[in-house]
């Protein structure tokens, strides 16, 4: 069964987002959840302009700034993916 996709503003708040939270491990899984996810947002973005980027000449004037796009958010990505290695270790650290 599928379930309710609907989302409130309650749903975004910040209390719901830190009510299980009841130490320091459970933020930084908290935090990780959340930084994985935008990665798969960000990854998803890159995929999908990179194939539009497929469709324009080069000689069009957005391709310059679509493919500057794509290198601002694969910057992005990958400070992502640092601060997912350290939130690991940090993780770990905890035991």
């Amino acid at each position: 069964m599928v379930k309710n996709l609907r989302k409130t503003p309650e749903d975004f708040s910040p209390q719901s987002f830190v009510s299980d939270i009841q130490n320091k491990k459970d933020l930084l899984q908290k935090e990780l959840d959340v930084n994985l996810q935008i990665q798969t947002v960000l990854k998803k973005r890159i995929e999908t302009v990179k194939n539009f980027l497929k469709s324009l000449p080069a000689k069009d004037p957005q391709y310059g700034i679509v493919h500057a796009q794509i290198r601002m958010d694969q910057i992005e990505l990958d400070e992502l993916q640092k601060q997912e290695e350290n939130l690991v270790n940090a993780l770990k650290n905890l035991g």
